[in-house]
């Protein structure tokens, strides 16, 4: 089992956002990267386990369009962090 990783760089200290991670079943030494990865990754399993990650990122990104009261949540939690974290 591999997690896959959405590399985002310093996004994150400009705008709120997510680090996800999912994991898919792999070949023996499939890690990122590598040829037996990318032969786990084009199995159906890999691509239902994507396609089902991506619905629920999607919603949650329709909900901060969608929900005033969430998208405030979201931006409030960020701005905490930033001030923790000596960014703000």
């Amino acid at each position: 089992m591999t997690l896959i990783d959405l590399l985002k760089g310093n996004v994150s200290y400009a705008l709120p956002s997510i680090h996800p991670l999912f994991a898919i079943q792999t070949e023996p030494n499939g890690s990122n990267h590598t040829a037996q990865f990318a032969e786990s990754a084009r199995q159906p399993g890999a691509h239902a386990v994507a396609l089902q990650v991506s619905k629920g990122l999607a919603a949650a990104g329709f909900r901060y369009l969608d929900d005033e009261s969430f998208a405030k949540a979201v931006n409030d939690a960020f701005e905490d962090e930033m001030r923790v974290f000596g960014k703000a």
